[in-house]
C-alpha cells in the first residue's frame, strides 16, 4: 500500500506490531459546528426521518416458483416494490403441474401493475433496481448474476448458483468484490434450526468434526420422469447429467457447507448414479466426499418416496437425515419436512447425555409455504436491500462449494473413478464472510432524504473494517446520519466563506493565513499561500488530525487523517503518525494501540483530491 503507482487500490493487513490495512473517507477541522436557524429543520427532518421508501426489486423468470412463490410473496410485502417481471416468453411454461394455470407476462403485468420485458438487458437499461431475484433454469444464472452484478444490484439466486465449475468460481469472485448481497435460495439453511445447529458446532459441542452421513428422500419422481420437463433433466451449458443431483440433493449439500462452517473444504467425490429409463435424468444416488481435514461424508438421495410432492391433494413430504459425528459428541437433525413433529434437531456429548434438543421446535426444513410475505430467505434479501443487517445462510462460498461436489458427483459417475474437486484456480481461497452485514441504507434512499452520501444505521465492528479493507471497497464505509448531517452543512459554510476547499485544508490543517479576498458581494476568504503556490515552493509537509466526522464506528476505535503537502503520503510517513498515535495514548494514560489499519481513497471518494491525505484507524485497548 502506499506505493505511488496504485495506492489506492492496494490493501495490508497488519498486526499489532507494525502491520496494517485501509479505507476511506474525508476529514474537517476541529472547529465547532454552528448550525444556522434555517437549517434547523433540514437536520431535524433528516434525524426524524423513518426510512421507510420500499425497495425496488425485480422477479427474473415467471415460472412455476415465480408465479406460485416469490412474485405473491414480494406483491404482498410491505417493504417491497414489485418493479418488473421477466421471461423469455410471453406464456411461462410450468413445470410443476398444468401450464395452463400459469399467467402470461402480459396478465402478470395487468395483475401485478408493473411492466414486463423479455430480456435481462432491457430490464437493466430501463429499470432502477436494489435488488433481484433470478428464478431461471439452471444454465442461466450465470450470465443473469454477471449482469446484475456489473449494475450493481443485488442477488437473490434460486439454486443452485451454477451448473459449471468454471462459472461458479466467477461468480464467487464477483459476488466477493462487488460488497452486494448474494443469496442463494437454498431455504433450509435460513431456518432457525439451522442457525442453532450452525452455531453449536462453532461453539465445540460436538469437537472436531469426524464423520457425516446425510440423505434426503424425495416424492419427487414424476418431476424427473418426464421428458417435457426439460430445464429438470437435460443437460445444458457442458453438464454431464441433469436430474434429482442438481434439483434436490444441492439442498442438502448445501446444509452441510453452512452448517459446518468454512473449514470444510471437499477434495474428492466418489458417487453412483441411477437413472430414469425414459428422461434419463438422475433420480437416486450415493456418493463419498473427503474433505480436506479429515471429514468423511456418506451423502445419499433419491426422488422415489410414494407420492407427489406438489400434485396430491394430500402432498408428501420428503425425508431428511442428517448425522454429524465428532470426536465429542454428535448433532442430528432427522424428519419429514411437510411433519413438524416428526423430528428434532439434538446434541449428544461423548457420555451419551443429551446437551442440546429443539424438541419444542420441532422439524423444519424446506420452508414452502405458499402464504405470507415469502420464506425466511427471502425476508433476509429483503433486509440487506433495506439496509439492515441480515443473515446469509447461503452465501457464494456455499454456492460454490455445492457446485463443486454435485459437478464432482456426475463426473465420477461417468468415469466409475474416484475423481478431485474440480478447482480451475488450482487454489481457492475462501473470504470470511463476517463483513457480509449491510450497514448502510441504499443510494436512493439515502437521495431522496437529501443526503450526499448513504449512511450507518449501526457502528462498524473492529473485524468488519478489517474486511472491508481487505475487499477493497472503500464506498463501504459510511457515517451516522448525525454526523453525515453535520458533514454536509459543515461542507456548505465553507463553500460559502471561503474561495475553495483548499484554501480551508491549508489554514485549518497547515495553519496557513487567512486572508480577506477583495471582491464585491458576501465576505469570503483564502489561504496564504495558495496551494499553487506551496506546490511551486515544492513545501513538503504532514499534519496529523483527528477526523471531525468519523464513520459509524465502535467505542474504542479512533479515525484519524494524515494530510500532505507537496505529494502523496508514504508508507514511512505513516509508520511515523502511528509511532506518534502510540505516544499520544500512552501519555494519556487512557489505553494502548491494539491494531490498526490504515488506507488512502481512490480519486472518486475524494472530497480534496488536492490535497492527499491517509486514513488511519486506530483501535484503543483500556489498560
Amino acid at each position: 500500500m502506499f506505493k505511488n503507482e496504485n495506492k489506492y487500490m492496494e490493501a495490508k493487513v497488519n498486526t499489532k506490531d507494525d502491520q496494517r490495512e485501509s479505507i476511506g473517507e474525508y476529514d474537517l477541522s476541529n472547529e465547532e459546528l454552528v448550525i444556522l436557524p434555517e437549517e434547523r429543520n433540514e437536520v431535524e427532518t433528516l434525524r426524524n426521518c423513518d426510512f421507510t421508501v420500499k425497495v425496488k426489486i425485480a422477479v427474473i423468470g415467471a415460472g412455476s416458483w415465480s408465479q406460485g412463490w416469490h412474485i405473491p410473496h414480494l406483491s404482498r410485502h410491505p417493504d417491497v416494490e414489485l418493479v418488473v417481471i421477466v421471461d423469455t416468453s410471453p406464456f411461462p411454461r410450468a413445470t410443476l403441474g398444468n401450464s395452463s394455470k400459469l399467467m402470461s407476462l402480459e396478465e402478470l403485468s395487468q395483475t401485478y401493475k408493473c411492466p414486463t420485458f423479455s430480456s435481462v438487458q432491457d430490464m437493466l437499461e430501463n429499470c432502477k433496481l436494489d435488488g433481484a431475484v433470478v428464478c431461471t433454469p439452471h444454465h442461466t444464472h450465470f450470465e443473469i448474476g454477471k449482469a446484475l452484478f456489473q449494475k450493481r444490484v443485488n442477488v437473490f439466486m434460486e439454486k443452485p448458483m451454477v451448473t459449471n465449475i468454471s462459472d461458479a468460481h466467477k461468480l464467487y469472485e464477483m459476488a466477493n468484490v462487488s460488497n452486494l448481497c448474494f443469496m442463494i435460495n437454498h431455504t433450509a439453511n435460513y431456518r432457525p434450526q439451522a442457525r442453532v445447529a450452525k452455531e453449536l458446532i462453532a461453539k465445540g459441542h460436538i469437537g472436531k468434526i469426524r464423520h457425516i452421513h446425510a440423505n434426503m428422500n424425495s416424492p419427487l419422481f414424476q418431476l424427473f420422469n418426464d421428458p417435457d420437463n426439460v430445464n429438470w433433466v437435460k443437460p445444458n451449458n457442458g453438464m454431464l447429467g441433469n436430474g434429482f443431483a442438481w434439483g434436490q440433493s444441492c439442498h442438502l449439500v448445501a446444509w452441510l457447507m453452512h452448517v459446518c462452517g468454512s473449514e470444510l473444504i471437499p477434495q474428492k467425490v466418489f458417487a453412483a448414479m441411477n437413472h430414469s429409463d425414459v428422461s434419463k435424468a438422475d433420480i437416486s444416488f450415493s456418493a463419498t466426499i473427503i474433505c480436506r481435514n479429515g471429514v468423511n461424508i456418506s451423502l445419499g438421495g433419491s426422488a422415489l418416496v410414494p407420492g407427489d410432492q406438489h400434485n396430491d391433494k394430500n402432498p408428501v413430504g420428503k425425508q431428511i437425515g442428517i448425522e454429524i459425528y465428532g470426536d465429542e459428541g454428535s448433532l442430528t437433525y432427522n424428519g419429514v419436512d411437510t411433519e413438524l413433529s416428526s423430528g428434532e434437531l439434538k446434541v449428544v456429548n461423548a457420555k451419551g447425555i443429551v446437551e442440546h434438543s429443539c424438541m419444542n421446535d420441532g422439524y423444519l426444513f424446506e420452508n414452502s409455504d405458499q402464504n405470507g410475505t415469502g420464506p425466511e430467505s427471502l425476508q433476509e434479501f429483503i433486509d440487506a436491500c433495506m439496509g439492515r443487517h441480515y443473515y446469509n445462510g447461503a452465501d457464494s462460498e456455499v454456492g460454490l462449494k455445492t457446485v463443486q461436489i454435485v459437478e464432482a458427483m456426475y463426473r465420477s459417475n461417468a468415469s466409475c473413478n474416484v475423481v478431485d474437486i474440480a478447482n480451475p484456480s488450482r487454489h481457492t481461497v475462501f473470504h470470511s464472510k463476517s463483513s457480509r452485514i449491510s450497514l448502510r441504507i441504499p443510494r436512493q434512499m439515502a437521495a431522496s432524504l437529501g443526503l450526499e452520501k448513504t449512511i450507518a444505521t449501526r457502528p462498524y465492528t473492529w473485524d468488519e473494517l478489517k474486511h472491508i479493507v481487505v475487499d477493497g471497497d472503500p464506498s463501504m464505509h459510511a457515517r451516522s446520519i448525525d454526523v453525515q448531517v453535520k458533514y454536509q452543512l459543515k461542507a456548505k459554510a465553507i463553500r460559502k466563506e471561503w474561495r475553495h476547499m483548499n484554501d480551508y485544508i491549508l489554514h485549518s490543517m497547515f495553519d496557513t493565513e487567512k486572508v480577506k479576498i477583495e471582491q464585491d458581494g458576501p465576505e469570503r476568504f483564502a489561504s496564504n499561500p495558495s496551494l499553487q503556490q506551496v506546490k511551486s515552493e515544492k513545501r513538503y509537509e504532514t499534519r496529523l488530525h483527528r477526523n471531525e466526522f468519523p464513520y459509524y464506528i465502535c467505542d474504542g476505535i479512533e479515525h484519524w487523517c494524515l494530510w500532505k503537502l507537496g505529494g502523496v503520503v508514504t508508507e514511512k510517513e505513516v509508520d511515523i503518525a502511528i509511532e506518534e498515535l502510540k505516544l499520544r495514548m500512552k501519555k494519556d494514560g487512557n489505553g494502548q494501540l491494539e491494531d490498526v489499519l490504515s488506507w488512502t481513497n481512490p480519486p472518486h471518494l475524494q472530497s480534496v483530491p488536492d490535497i492527499d491525505h491517509a486514513h488511519i484507524l486506530c483501535l484503543r485497548t483500556k489498560l
